[in-house]
């Protein structure tokens, strides 16, 4: 087909787990053109690290859905403005920023403390938006108020779809079968 490497654009990423501690320096060759081994890449849209931490993919995407979020936020003023249902789609507009590859993400974050309050803390402004409630109001309360999952229960729930998806076999996956009927 014609198809060629382009060694300029080649990056590359060392695994690694804690326990074995920093990978060495390392230097890798693509014909005669030298190839970053670097500590973070982007790939299909999520930035990766050599821990699959997912702190970097967070601290890019967060900030990118709190700009939509406060540009949506001044169309929906508090008193006035759309209806909820509105409310709730530019929310989930937002949200699905934040969604994005959570199939990949989801068990490695839901574990993470840190990550979980910074998605918590994004997720919480589109749903006062919808409640027109003040910004003192909680995650809990405006989440359950604006009738919005926390993310990591959908980041679940898309990895679950994922998998069953991939593996059709899988014990209770038989209504995604092709052909098969639930």
């Amino acid at each position: 087909m014609g198809l060629e490497v382009a060694p300029h654009k080649t990056e590359a990423l060392y695994f690694y787990n804690r326990a074995m501690g920093r990978p060495p320096p390392i230097q890798m060759w693509v014909g005669e053109v030298r190839v970053p081994v670097g500590s973070q890449m982007k790939y299909l849209g999520l930035t990766l690290d050599g821990l699959l931490g997912f702190k970097q993919h967070f601290g890019q995407i967060i900030p990118k859905a709190d700009r939509m979020a406060a540009a949506l936020g001044r169309l929906l003023p508090n008193v006035g403005g759309p209806n909820v249902r509105v409310r709730r789609l530019y929310a989930n507009v937002v949200q699905s920023v934040s969604l994005y590859g959570a199939p990949i993400w989801a068990a490695k974050v839901s574990v993470s403390r840190r990550i979980m309050a910074i998605i918590h803390r994004q997720q919480r402004r589109p749903a006062i938006r919808i409640i027109r409630s003040y910004c003192t109001t909680s995650f809990v309360a405006a989440t359950a108020l604006a009738g919005l999952l926390p993310v990591e229960f959908l980041a679940n729930s898309y990895a679950e779809v994922y998998r069953r998806t991939r593996d059709p076999d899988r014990t209770g996956s038989a209504c995604l079968r092709p052909g098969g009927g639930v």
